[in-house]
């Protein structure tokens, strides 16, 4: 009898412990501090809305409960963690939590990379890293890169001084057509970018409003624009069979069989270079133009370094400021606001115990923007990455070694290519009233309003 009844007491006690743990209002089966759910099927998403966004709640949870502190995303424990020691602690964390980057899986569909962990994700992040970080492909990229700044200077030459250019658009057309050259080998019209560029930032703009409780769909105009996004890239593949010259779609279609596959991962990729590079770009010159001696000191090296001559590689690596400016502008635009991993094993995160299959959100914006890590974490100063920074500091595109952006190079040539020529061609004005610019955070974070420009042609 006494036996029975321990073991009903144990029972009990189970099944108790169970229902805190999986029940996302109850009490966690954690040492994880961080808010309770605040509605049984969102979770904490309401709180997430209240806030604006994930990276303005993300900051206030962290700023009350420390620097690793944990949410319910809907019904989903999630432990989120920023700064360099704990990033640490999880950098050899290869798969990311397909939970978390659903919200992506309505473009990039289920077979994409970045819903796909395990052996064949990391065969696949293997093969793309190799074709768009080798030397001989980057020397090659570097030849189409400056062919399509060239081709975008000319056609900015014809804009007339005070017209207004809305500075996101033009460089997401740039970064849309530069883009997609380096990964499918074709050109794109003036308006075919255009036209990509309005589907991306419509499809964006969606998928970002999704995360709300209250989204009011339009699912028939995401879906036409998907189509027609996913259409040209297919298009795109069926035109480049038989023609292999090393670039990433050859790469794509010799080694991946798969139809669906090789579409989902060339709309990966080419979704994280427009962003990465167009919205970079508009920042860099934005601060620039608020930050005189920055600018100067830019325009210094720029002329200094390459006077009329093209840029080759071995200027490329010499633009050092120039590639400083575009990491602070990473950092102080907090661009990319979070990333993240999985372990489908138990693992300590600053000493407590994360249990299997939780997934880690890795705060980067959050990082990014804290006193503690960044002196003067306001101001933008370029200077700062002239000194060492500390291991696992900055690292917007990943971490170094697992599963850091398979395209970082590339992304960093692109960005210093085309920020070098825009400034060298042209010398570039705010409109008047336009001076003040704050952040909308996001999966991306963007100006909270358009930036308008004039353009003069240096002489």
């Amino acid at each position: 009898m006494l036996d029975f009844a321990i073991f009903a007491v144990t029972f009990v006690v189970a099944l108790i412990a169970a229902a805190f743990y999986l029940y996302p209002g109850s009490r966690k089966i954690t040492t994880v501090p961080g808010p309770d759910s605040s509605d049984e099927k969102y979770g904490n998403i309401p709180d997430i809305t209240k806030h604006g966004s994930m990276f303005e709640f993300l900051k206030a949870q962290h700023n009350k409960y420390g620097r690793i502190m944990s949410f319910w995303f809907y019904e989903q424990l999630v432990v989120s963690i920023y700064g360099p020691e704990l990033f640490k602690e999880c950098s050899a964390l290869f798969d990311l939590p397909k939970r978390l980057f659903s919200l992506f899986q309505p473009l990039i569909t289920e077979h994409s990379i970045n819903l796909t962990n395990g052996a064949e994700a990391r065969r696949r992040h293997k093969l793309y890293s190799k074709v768009l970080q080798n030397p001989t492909a980057l020397r090659k990229y570097l030849d189409i890169i400056n062919d399509e700044c060239r081709r975008n200077s000319e056609t900015l030459r014809e804009v007339p001084e005070d017209e207004h250019i809305s500075l996101l658009n033009s460089s997401i057309v740039l970064s849309s057509r530069m883009s997609y050259r380096l990964l499918f080998g074709f050109d794109k019209s003036a308006e075919e970018g255009r036209r990509l560029t309005e589907n991306y930032r419509f499809i964006w703009d969606y998928l970002e409003k999704s995360l709300s409780p209250n989204f009011m769909q339009d699912t028939e105009q995401f879906e036409r624009r998907k189509n027609e996004v996913h259409a040209a890239v297919k298009n795109s593949l069926e035109n480049r069979v038989g023609k292999g010259d090393g670039l990433f779609v050859d790469v794509l279609l010799e080694n991946v069989e798969e139809k669906e596959v090789q579409i989902a991962d060339a709309v990966t990729m080419l979704v994280g270079g427009l962003h990465t590079t167009g919205t970079t770009i508009t920042w860099a010159l934005y601060f620039l133009m608020t930050n005189p001696r920055v600018k100067e000191t830019l325009m210094r090296e720029i002329f200094d370094v390459l006077g009329d001559d093209p840029i080759d590689f071995e200027k490329f690596n010499q633009l050092t400021y120039v590639k400083n400016v575009i990491k602070e502008t990473l950092r102080l635009s907090k661009l990319a606001t979070w990333s993240g991993r999985i372990s489908n094993v138990e693992i300590t995160l600053g000493g407590h115990k994360i249990p299997p299959n939780t997934p880690i959100m890795i705060a980067n914006a959050v990082s990014h923007d804290s006193e503690e890590i960044w002196k003067d974490k306001d101001q933008f100063m370029p200077e700062r990455f002239d000194e060492n920074v500390e291991p696992f500091q900055f690292e917007p595109f990943g971490f170094a070694g697992k599963r850091k952006c398979p395209g970082h190079k590339l992304s960093m040539l692109e960005m210093t290519v085309s920020l070098t020529t825009l400034l060298r061609d042209f010398e570039w004005s705010l409109v008047p009233g336009h001076e003040k610019v704050g952040f909308k955070f996001g999966l991306v974070t963007i100006p909270d309003k358009e930036i308008w420009v004039t353009i003069k042609p240096r002489k």
